[in-house]
């Protein structure tokens, strides 16, 4: 019987575990990422929002960015007073990644507000900036849909605070992300959107070059000691 010496081992199992830890789901999305806020205008156009209070208006109120969706901290939230079709479009600092869902956790109030569906689009083309002025645009026509009018899990009775993680089948890595709103829970008796948190999950698209060297070393040393065996 062969002994299978012990460098050989430990290798196997530190492959095992690098790849394991590249392919654990992690959150994309960060409160420090450029984004912008806004709503989709048209079945193709996102357009950004910016800083108000007026009804039925792509606005949000100074203390209820669109930012805040990502902080997670369930006491703030990000509020929009256009209602339906309000979003975000967002190039996460994560760098290239492959989203497969997301956490939810609703506002502080006013559950007619909740979010009741969600769709969400990436690109490789687009790069948000973060300093989009009001009225900017993107086009959903340079991104590619992951899930469309999908449903959040809540409605107008949801409790507040309430958390939930919604998971969707997508292998396509993208470096920038459109997130909508499509419907909230009672949109007749409310006056706009918001919800606490909504951070996008998934995986990176490739190792880090750091465990690429690693592997890289691994695999030179498993090598030299097949040699010294022959």
């Amino acid at each position: 019987m062969k002994l299978v010496p012990p460098l050989i081992t430990a290798s196997v199992a530190f492959l095992a575990l690098a790849c394991t830890a590249i392919t654990q789901a992690a959150i994309i999305t960060s409160v420090t990422d450029p984004l912008a806020g806004g709503k989709l205008t048209s079945a193709s156009i996102f357009t950004v929002g910016g800083v108000g209070t007026a009804a039925g208006v792509n606005n949000w109120p100074a203390a209820e960015l669109p930012s805040k969706i990502f902080d997670v901290d369930q006491a703030t939230k990000y509020l929009n007073f256009a209602k339906t079709d309000t979003g975000i479009a967002v190039t996460p600092a994560f760098g290239l990644s492959i989203a497969t869902g997301i956490n939810f956790t609703t506002a502080n109030d006013g559950q007619a507000r909740n979010p009741a569906t969600f769709s969400l689009y990436g690109s490789n083309t687009v790069t948000v900036a973060g300093n989009e002025a009001a009225g900017a645009t993107f086009s959903l026509s340079s991104f590619t849909p992951i899930a469309v009018d999908q449903p959040t899990g809540f409605t107008s009775t949801t409790p507040i605070f309430t958390s939930a993680s919604v998971s969707f089948p997508n292998t396509t890595p993208y470096k920038s992300y459109i997130l909508v709103f499509p419907t909230v829970a009672d949109v007749a008796n409310s006056n706009s959107m918001q919800v606490a948190q909504a951070n996008i999950t998934g995986t990176a698209a490739v190792p880090e070059p750091g465990t690429l060297g690693l592997l890289g070393l691994t695999t030179v040393g498993i090598a030299a000691l097949r040699r010294r065996r022959h």
